[in-house]
């Protein structure tokens, strides 16, 4: 584990770094220019994106050497995901297609 500036905690594993990002000062740090694809994964609060207090924790969004993990509990790390996933240039793909309707549903994308 490595630290990028006074905050952004990187894990390397093996040829690939997970980024916590963890303060706006961290946005200076992500390379996740639009129009690119992306790897997407999400964590919620449940299965059911349409039950009442669905809420998404986490978004993931990968390039094949980086991962970004953004804390949905955080407004601007909110904006910064829904600025990359909304922008009509800019692709992703995910492991499942509940993933697709968690972005849909707790994002509005």
């Amino acid at each position: 584990m490595t630290t990028l500036g006074d905050s952004l905690i990187t894990y390397q594993i093996e040829d690939a770094r997970v980024h916590a990002v963890e303060t706006i000062a961290d946005v200076t740090k992500i390379n996740l220019p639009f129009g690119h694809l992306y790897g997407c994964d999400v964590e919620t609060n449940g299965t059911n994106a349409f039950a009442d207090g669905f809420q998404i924790r986490l978004v993931q969004l990968a390039t094949e050497t980086d991962a970004w993990v953004f804390r949905m509990d955080e407004p601007w790390q909110v904006n910064y995901v829904k600025s990359i996933l909304a922008d009509d240039t800019t692709s992703f793909c995910s492991y499942t297609d509940a993933d697709t309707m968690f972005i849909w549903k707790g994002l509005g994308i």
